[in-house]
């Protein structure tokens, strides 16, 4: 099935489980988190349901970096400890709890989103989340949701880490068949970067994810970028931007630049969405810099996770063979930090 519900704390939208069983025998908890200002220990989410059938599910930030997940039912105990926080740490972080009752498994893992790798810890002998529990925390009745969490979505499937597709799934880009839609394409099928040149798809990365944080939906405008027609993008999208000003305040030719920095401006807004969006990306046997709608956007970049054996088989390259997993040393061009971004969208608007 997949994604069962999703709470935005701003708003309190969200979308119940339709099924009512008793127990979710396998699943995921995905929550993703502003910065944390606050000194640790924090608690960020807990249910305590008190009575005679006390459940219990209690998330914290611990001392010396690390987020503590504690489950107690009548079934038992899950207790999983994973390092991951860093004091004054100013990017988001991204914390997915994910569990198999029949498989005895589970892993507690936290990532920064836009970049590669994980902190895993992994956890034996897991009970099962109740299904009133799950539908108690995605209606907003928590006895504690802290205000750092942007978004806690659950899945009754183990939902997979590591680096997510980030373009519409309706979006056409530029392949040597011409513009075909980006959702569409398969292992083997050429695809144009910006250069012209043709390159095979190793495989189209394609999942439905949480519409909120860093993967909530932007339109970048036509004809900004290139354009030709408006497309639908998440937040770390990045484009190429080239000209005067790059060359200049960074000494390249190109910068990519995550879409979330072009918001507020003429070219970009964010998109009103239901709670969840299909997006989809192709993996390249080289990071490049593609055609969507004609507008230069990055490839996937999976960096060196075929060389991280403990993290691969937990990501959604996990059915492609290791020989068919390419590495990436490098991106085609820099990634600009926000405080860089910020500063040149500024002089070039100046």
């Amino acid at each position: 099935m997949g994604w069962i519900g999703l709470i935005d704390p701003r708003t309190h939208e969200f979308r119940a489980p339709a099924e009512h069983r008793s127990v979710v025998p396998r699943g995921t908890i995905m929550i993703e988190l502003k910065p944390l200002l606050a000194d640790p220990p924090t608690t960020l989410l807990e249910l305590d349901t008190g009575g005679s059938d006390n459940r219990l599910i209690s998330l914290q930030v611990l001392p010396e970096g690390f987020f503590a997940l504690v489950i107690a039912t009548g079934d038992g105990l899950t207790h999983g400890v994973v390092e991951g926080y860093r004091a004054g740490q100013l990017e988001n972080l991204r914390l997915t709890y994910a569990w198999d009752i029949d498989r005895d498994w589970a892993r507690l893992a936290v990532e920064r989103p836009g970049q590669i790798g994980a902190e895993i810890a992994w956890i034996a002998d897991p009970v099962p989340l109740h299904i009133e529990d799950v539908a108690r925390i995605l209606s907003g009745r928590a006895n504690v949701m802290a205000p750092e969490i942007v978004f806690c979505a659950v899945s009754d499937q183990v939902e997979p880490i590591g680096p997510m597709p980030r373009l519409h799934a309706d979006t056409r880009v530029a392949t040597d068949q011409g513009d075909e839609s980006i959702g569409g394409l398969a292992p083997g099928d050429g695809i144009l970067t910006q250069a012209g040149k043709s390159v095979p798809v190793i495989q189209c990365l394609r999942r439905t994810l949480p519409a909120r944080g860093s993967f909530r939906p932007i339109r970048l405008r036509a004809p900004y970028f290139g354009l030709r027609y408006d497309i639908v993008v998440s937040s770390e999208q990045a484009l190429l931007l080239r000209g005067p000003d790059v060359e200049y305040n960074f000494g390249e030719d190109a910068v990519l630049v995550p879409a979330l920095h072009f918001v507020s401006g003429a070219s970009a807004d964010w998109v009103e969405s239901g709670p969840f969006v299909q997006y989809a990306q192709p993996l390249l046997p080289r990071h490049e810099v593609i055609l969507a709608a004609g507008a230069p956007v990055d490839s996937l970049f999976a960096g060196r996770l075929r060389n991280r054996q403990s993290v691969l088989p937990e990501t959604a390259f996990s059915d492609l063979p290791i020989e068919a997993m390419p590495v990436h040393r490098d991106m085609a061009y820099p990634v600009l930090q926000p405080f860089e971004a910020i500063s040149l969208l500024r002089s070039s608007a100046a």
